[in-house]
């Protein structure tokens, strides 16, 4: 027997729907498991009004009377039904009602009517249904809806006209409720449904109307799995015997993707690591100066970039992403923006000969202007101020001034941007991307390396193939002085991300045109926030911050959310473990992923989970903890038989010092001498070149 409860501790109201075998050879054993589930509302809920349905499958239609026993249950604060097969009566009816006087016995072609889900029209039927739930709202402002889709067929039209009444139910009729449940039950093997589900606009009115919480039935719970519509956490189910029961910590099963998308859909919805602007007028007129701009990128591009993305996650490229932690007002400037395409540039044509594959260029650049905070505030000396979340939202400056959140900011955020994809492009197409120049410039890195002879070997065979290339005439080819070159960023203020949102005039999709890609934090991928439901409906190509704290229930669900069509293209989980928690946290999550056929890119940041502070008070970060974490994750990989494909760093073409360690060792006494960074600390041009030699080898072995 199975019992689907719905219990809430303001509800008056309490119900359950049975069924399964309670006739069989032991007759007394399904009464008494109900009459034990009933005996626990009294102490649970002592105001509770229990409502019980009886379905009586096709064999117990002959052998009614050996349920008998649960007359006792019927009393008048427990109303009680026996719902059996209309087909199945043949005529019984009357003999049906004449053992089950206490009991209202139900064809499930009535109860159907009642929820507004019959085949054919039955207004007055479907009237008295809402006129019953609007008197359970106004007597116990309450309400639970019980909604048992049956006959679904390809058609699905049964099932559409059921959940349209029980929209119009819940809506009109719950609507001074102060709590409505719903409770879906689907059965185990309504996989069709959960595509009309999904798809459905009532499920947008019932999320939306005032506490209403959509809920499925226990035995769907672990079919879905299977389904991957629904999710939820499989250990607060909880079987006792033949009862199964939800537990007091079930998660609450929603339709992935049922809800309808807008760029602004995001604004429902809770939002975390977001300023408080004072001027609420100015932020708006902001927003809307912004989306009357031309887009920064295009969606023909971002498409490119997801097409891409699909080679890397077949194991057909390498993703390396780099740049800038935050980027800044003050700091802009050519010569910077020039050297880190430089490095770049560099890593890639390494990286490039060692895995014999393309290597897909992403700077985290042109966009990478706010940042999350672990605190709301910042205190020195015992004076407390807002928090430094990245020139786009207030300065660095510790004064009351600076601190203050200026949405005039967002426009020069994207004037800076503006200017740097130009330079990029420049750079990218007009030969400054020369594989030549580049290969010459790690020649000049090697000559003045404490690892001269460990990398020149690597270094002469590439200079041997493009002397090659030279003598075949094949220098002046375009793909040797040009490059494709994207760009990234965290989508973290939401308000400036929706103002670049724009239709496809060729697809008719919604892309964010601020960036190629965008990816979600480890601190904002909340399943029901609101940097996952944006991200969620645009077309980029986008990532997600996999962190220790992911468990593997909620990556499923977050990939099904953000990738419910497993494009191999679009999403990127970039793991930022720390090099001491890889082992302990990675492997579980690439086996829940392979396990569950799901498609994703899977990179390393081997920099977020490795920063520590050196005893002179600077943040900082071990070169030999960022290489380990990268090996780490390599050797994961391997043993899993699954594709290492990318990594994501931070770092800058300047000769900086602000990560330890390295050939050339930057100790913590010398971190003070160019320490620059706004946010958090970076790799410098030689360290950056000395891990792709490094990354290189690995390469070259896994790719063999």
């Amino acid at each position: 027997m199975t019992v689907v409860k719905a219990a809430q501790q303001r509800s008056t109201q309490w119900l359950a729907i049975v069924r399964g075998p309670l006739v069989d050879d032991q007759p007394a054993a399904g009464s008494k498991t109900l009459l034990a589930t009933l005996q626990e509302i009294p102490g649970q809920m002592p105001d509770a009004r229990p409502d019980i349905g009886v379905q009586v499958d096709k064999d117990q239609v002959g052998r009614l009377s050996a349920v008998q026993q649960l007359k006792r249950i019927a009393n008048p604060y427990i109303q009680t039904r026996i719902v059996v097969e209309p087909h199945e009566l043949h005529g019984q009816t009357r003999h049906v009602r004449a053992q089950f006087d206490d009991f209202d016995v139900l064809q499930r072609q009535k109860l159907h009517a009642r929820l507004g889900q019959g085949s054919g029209p039955q207004p007055q039927k479907q009237r008295a249904f809402r006129r019953l739930m609007a008197q359970r709202a106004n007597q116990h402002r309450a309400g639970v809806i019980v909604f048992q889709p049956a006959g679904i067929s390809r058609k699905g039209t049964a099932l559409l006209d059921g959940i349209t009444e029980l929209e119009e139910a819940v809506i009109v009729h719950f609507q001074h409720a102060d709590h409505a449940e719903v409770i879906v039950d689907l059965g185990q093997n309504s996989f069709y449904a959960l595509t009309l589900f999904r798809h459905h606009r009532s499920w947008s009115s019932l999320r939306r109307a005032q506490n209403v919480n959509c809920r499925a039935s226990a035995p769907l719970c672990h079919t879905l799995r299977a389904a991957s519509t629904l999710r939820c956490s499989a250990q607060h189910w909880q079987s006792t015997d033949e009862l199964l029961t939800c537990g007091p910590d079930c998660t609450t099963l929603e339709p992935i993707m049922s809800q309808p998308w807008s760029p602004d859909s995001w604004r429902a919805l809770p939002i975390q690591q977001q300023p408080h602007y004072p001027d609420a007028a100015h932020l708006l007129k902001v927003e809307q100066t912004l989306a009357s701009y031309p887009p920064l990128v295009f969606a023909g591009e971002a498409r490119e970039l997801r097409r891409q993305f699909a080679e890397v996650t077949q194991g057909r490229a390498f993703l390396l992403q780099g740049g800038d932690c935050a980027e800044s007002f003050m700091e802009f400037s050519a010569a910077k923006i020039r050297d880190t395409f430089k490095v770049l540039l560099q890593m890639a044509i390494v990286m490039t000969f060692a895995a014999g594959c393309p290597v897909v260029k992403v700077g985290r650049m042109a966009g990478q202007f706010a940042k999350p905070r672990s605190a709301n505030d910042e205190i020195i000396d015992g004076v407390t101020l807002p928090a430094y979340r990245g020139d786009i939202v207030n300065g660095i400056g510790f004064d009351e001034k600076s601190r203050v959140p200026d949405p005039e900011r967002l426009i020069q955020a994207y004037n800076q941007s503006t200017a740097t994809l130009n330079l990029l492009r420049a750079f990218a197409q007009g030969g400054f991307a020369d594989l030549h120049q580049v290969h010459k410039w790690n020649l000049d890195f090697i000559a003045n390396s404490a690892l001269a002879d460990k990398y020149s070997q690597l270094a002469g065979r590439i200079d041997e193939t493009l002397a090659f290339m030279r003598a075949c005439g094949m220098d002046s080819s375009p793909q040797l002085r040009e490059t494709s070159f994207f760009t990234a960023h965290e989508a973290l203020l939401l308000n400036y991300e929706e103002a670049f949102v724009r239709r496809d005039s060729l697809t008719n999709d919604y892309y964010d045109c601020s960036a190629h890609m965008l990816w979600i934090g480890d601190r904002t991928r909340q399943l029901d926030g609101a940097h996952v439901e944006f991200l969620r409906g645009v077309n980029n190509p986008i990532g997600v911050k996999v962190g220790p704290s992911m468990n593997t229930d909620d990556l499923i669900r977050l990939i099904d959310i953000l990738n419910p069509d497993n494009d191999p293209g679009r999403l990127n989980l970039i793991a930022r473990m720390g090099a001491n928690k890889v082992a302990d946290h990675l492997p579980q999550l690439i086996r829940a992923v392979e396990r569950e056929g799901r498609k994703v890119l899977w990179s390393s940041d081997p920099m977020h989970g490795n920063t520590i502070k050196a005893s002179s008070g600077y943040k900082t970060r071990d070169f030999a903890q960022i290489l380990g974490e990268v090996k780490q994750f390599f050797q994961v990989h391997q043993a899993e038989g699954t594709y290492a494909g990318g990594i994501h760093i931070e770092m800058t073409g300047q000769n900086v010092t602000e990560c330890i360690g390295g050939a050339r060792p930057i100790t913590e006494d010398g971190l003070s001498d160019r320490y620059h960074t706004h946010c958090d600390p970076r790799m410098n041009a030689d360290q950056s070149l000395e891990l792709a030699f490094l990354i290189a080898e690995t390469l070259k072995q896994v790719r063999r």
